[in-house]
């Protein structure tokens, strides 16, 4: 039979849902069994619950996994339009975490065949349910009266026989402490996620024994962001960086902002934490598992801030590295980089590559025989009370002045005059040269600099062999092109590197 027609001869598309689910499913990393774990949750966290509890238990009939919140329930018209459609959601965007438009529809891959998934959900207005199945390729529903599972004022339940897997109880603690540990740890307030084989208890957090913890705060277009910074007591098998969160759920992992490379060895392996960043939720792509980061403002403003904090926290531990002071000929080859790298960034089409451009002045606070205020002179770090190893931490302030090692501040307790002045930041990119030789990077960027790793063999081999700038260029067009070859995926990647190599020739020639 072919497909239906309207009126005017016009044929709706085909689609294929178990098809499109599972093509939704490739978006994500995780195998499908974590993903509706994660997505259920999502689901519930979206709805404003404060309790989430979750079922898994097995019977005659196969594995029962259920899921019930004390949300806000749905209306009938979200519930029939929204919740039983494809692609079609009310979630605005930078305000939820689920998949909008796919959430429970991801549990139709997950379902036994021959079995239903029951919905049931309760609001201020409306309390209905339904069975969703799928008939061969398509997915069809239909109203049923309530079972009666949710007893709150408000909420949802959702519950399916799952098809076989190796999802049990163990797995499912484990997939909500990686992917929601900030809301186990309270950073989200008064919410709590249950398991129906532990009654009567709230799912406890992961946490490391520590040695040392501490919390800090900032704002990020007006949105707190907080910062959860562990020194364990024991190394971890390999360096972990912190976990970015964004409304109360992990998007990613081993993240250590511009300080990787700044870090003491012995530390390395001992540093770890949360830092939440709920201003970053409109930042998210569609399955809600990576960022649109790149050189958006947001993310820009949000990466200097958190790189800020931690890197202070770091001092304050003692595990910034020092940096080895580069001889003569170092700081000359790196200043005419630098001024090359610097006229291409001119360029409008580069602007964006140069993180230190956002602020171009600075108000700083100096002595002045035109005084506006009084002022006081403080140190150049300052400490004030946290959470340390024995009871106290330190944050940091380093103020402004140009004394060394001091600065000041305006204050009506000051006894000396001054007055607050604009100054030109430097916007260009600062080159450091730096020897690291355990360090496999041959460059990074930190909240300061560009870094050359003039310990890399790569650096000692150029240095040793005296190549000539035709060979070193020939040797990198020559390099670059088996990898293309080898790999067209890397080409994108080199294109940029061209652009920017392009654009100094065309320099040199005008």
């Amino acid at each position: 039979m072919g497909s239906p027609r309207t009126s005017n001869g016009w044929r709706p598309l085909k689609v294929n849902i178990r098809n499109l689910i599972n093509d939704f499913l490739d978006a994500y990393s995780s195998e499908p069994e974590e993903v509706m774990v994660v997505e259920s949750i999502a689901n519930c966290l979206d709805a404003k619950a404060h309790n989430i509890t979750i079922s898994l238990h097995q019977t005659p009939q196969g594995t029962i996994y259920s899921i019930l919140d004390d949300g806000k329930g749905m209306s009938e018209l979200e519930f029939e339009d929204s919740y039983h459609a494809l692609a079609l959601s009310t979630k605005a965007k930078g305000e939820t975490i689920g998949f909008a438009g796919i959430g429970s529809k991801l549990y139709l891959v997950m379902l036994e065949a021959g079995n239903a998934i029951y919905t049931e959900t309760k609001s201020s207005t409306f309390h209905g349910a339904s069975e969703l199945i799928m008939n061969g390729d398509e997915a069809i529903w239909r109203p049923i009266a309530p079972k009666g599972k949710v007893t709150t004022p408000s909420g949802t339940y959702v519950e399916l026989i799952l098809r076989p897997s190796d999802l049990d109880q163990s797995r499912v603690e484990r997939i909500i402490r990686e992917n929601y540990n900030a809301i186990l740890l309270g950073l989200y307030g008064e919410k709590a996620i249950h398991l129906s084989w532990k009654p009567g208890v709230r799912l406890a957090p992961w946490k490391p024994s520590l040695e040392v913890e501490n919390e800090y705060s900032f704002k990020v277009d007006g949105l707190k962001c907080t910062a959860c910074f562990w020194l364990t007591k024991d190394e971890f098998e390999s360096p972990r960086g912190l976990d970015l969160v964004i409304l109360g759920k992990r998007i990613k992992g081993n993240q250590w902002f511009n300080t990787e490379f700044e870090i003491k060895p012995e530390f390395s392996r001992r540093i770890t934490g949360i830092v939440t960043a709920d201003t970053l939720a409109k930042l998210l792509t569609t399955n809600k598992q990576e960022l649109k980061g790149g050189n958006e403002r947001t993310w820009l403003a949000f990466k200097k801030q958190i790189s800020i904090n931690m890197n202070n926290w770091l001092k304050s531990i003692g595990a910034i590295r020092e940096t080895s002071k580069p001889h003569a000929e170092d700081l000359a080859a790196a200043r005419e980089v630098s001024e090359l790298v610097n006229k291409i960034l001119k360029l409008p089409e580069f602007k964006l590559y140069n993180p230190w451009l956002q602020k171009t002045v600075s108000d700083t606070v100096i002595k002045s025989d035109n005084p506006d205020s009084y002022i006081q002179k403080v140190d150049g770090v300052q400490s004030v009370p946290g959470t340390g190893n024995e009871g106290q931490g330190k944050d940091w302030l380093n103020p402004s002045g140009g004394d060394p090692g001091a600065g000041y501040v305006s204050s009506d307790k000051g006894d000396e005059l001054g007055e607050r002045v604009r100054r030109r930041l430097r916007s260009g990119i600062p080159l450091n040269i730096d020897y690291q030789p355990e360090n496999e990077n041959e460059a990074w960027v930190t909240d300061e600099a560009v870094v050359v790793n003039k310990a890399h063999p790569i650096y000692r081999m150029f240095l040793s062999q005296g190549y000539s700038h035709e060979v070193s260029n020939m040797f990198r067009c020559v390099v670059m092109a088996l990898i293309e070859n080898a790999d067209p995926a890397k080409k994108a990647a080199f294109d940029e590197v061209r652009r920017f190599y392009k654009s100094w020739a065309l320099l040199g020639e005008s």
